[in-house]
């Protein structure tokens, strides 16, 4: 009996310790986060169409986290890892199937973020062109282009009567970069080099292939809008 009770008590622990050791060295399962939502291109004149959407690093953009194909509604779902998801965040880009130059951007920076409908329009293509100026200016600095960071850094205004008069100038900023960008360049890339500070931006527009009237009608449009001139020099003022 004391024989037959060692042996099964060899044998548990044995078995314990065995799958212990495989468990520790087994890596844990991923898992995804699946963001559902819809690109919204109405404020750009034109109809919806398919977009193709592709999750982006903020902070590399040729590092391609997953894709998907919205339907003809401009509904789409993405499955992202959720870890890349937390650490780095994700960028949205959606490109048009009919126009190439119309690519539209949004910032999914948490997973919390990703709990509700994403809307990837003209407001978030320049939310998104700011993050890339933020991450461009600082990319060295890991402290400055944080997840948790960007959040709190774009997202300055809360005001509902503010946001409402931003909105209609990310609109036309977003149909003036649609009209403006060159052959070799897309709409939020022409964004992204329209933001900052003020004083260059003729210079950074030209480097970006961008026609010198195009440029002349928005140095034009953000003297006399106060909201547009506001939306271009933001990362400007606020890289404190």
């Amino acid at each position: 009996m004391v024989n037959l009770r060692t042996r099964l008590t060899f044998v548990a622990v044995f078995t314990a310790a065995v799958f212990l050791a495989s468990s520790s060295h087994s890596p844990a399962a991923e898992r995804d986060v699946s963001i559902a939502g819809r690109v919204d291109a109405s404020a750009l004149g034109g109809g919806g169409g398919r977009f193709t959407v592709r999750a982006l690093r903020p902070q590399k953009r040729d590092v391609e986290v997953a894709r998907a194909s919205t339907d003809g509604n401009g509904n789409f779902q993405i499955a992202v890892n959720e870890e890349a998801l937390s650490l780095y965040g994700v960028v949205l880009e959606a490109t048009s199937s009919d126009n190439s130059a119309v690519v539209l951007e949004t910032v999914v920076l948490r997973p919390r973020d990703a709990s509700t409908s994403i809307t990837i329009d003209a407001s978030s293509t320049v939310e998104a062109s700011i993050l890339r100026w933020k991450v461009a200016a600082h990319g060295a600095d890991l402290n400055a282009i944080r997840p948790a960071t960007l959040a709190t850094w774009l997202r300055p205004m809360t005001d509902s009567k503010t946001r409402t008069a931003l909105a209609r100038a990310e609109a036309a900023l977003a149909k003036w970069a649609v009209a403006a960008a060159p052959r070799s360049k897309t709409a939020a890339a022409v964004l992204a080099a329209a933001v900052g500070d003020i004083r260059l931006m003729n210079k950074r527009l030209t480097g970006a292939g961008v026609a010198p009237a195009a440029i002349a009608e928005l140095e034009q449009t953000a003297r006399s809008d106060a909201e547009v001139a506001y939306l271009l020099m933001m990362p400007f003022f606020l890289n404190l």
